[in-house]
């Protein structure tokens, strides 16, 4: 199972990943420009026993949502979860184009 957590690189949004991370899920991090964030709460996600995909996008355009979908589609899941941070405020528009079972938790 592949978990998207847009967001994800600060704040409640890296506090999910973690979550997810513990539970030994692979976890797409999504967020817009703090690289070096990204990157810490990615070597704490895999510290945590999780797998981790970076995408740099704004979740808050269609273009964003894609390149977000794009990812989800490599990993190679069939299903996926997302957990949408609050700072996020666009989900709803991101994920009803996708069609593959998304649900925000």
């Amino acid at each position: 199972m592949a978990v998207v957590v847009t967001g994800g690189s600060k704040g409640i949004g890296r506090d999910c990943a973690l979550f997810f991370a513990d539970r030994g899920e692979t976890v797409i991090l999504n967020y817009l420009s703090d690289d070096e964030a990204a990157r810490q709460t990615c070597e704490e996600i895999r510290a945590h026993g999780g797998i981790c995909h970076l995408i740099k996008a704004d979740a808050g355009t269609v273009g964003g949502c894609a390149a977000i979908a794009e990812v989800s589609a490599n990993v190679g899941e069939q299903k996926h979860r997302s957990s949408i941070a609050p700072s996020t405020p666009w989900w709803g528009l991101c994920l009803r184009p996708i069609h593959c079972g998304l649900r925000a938790h």
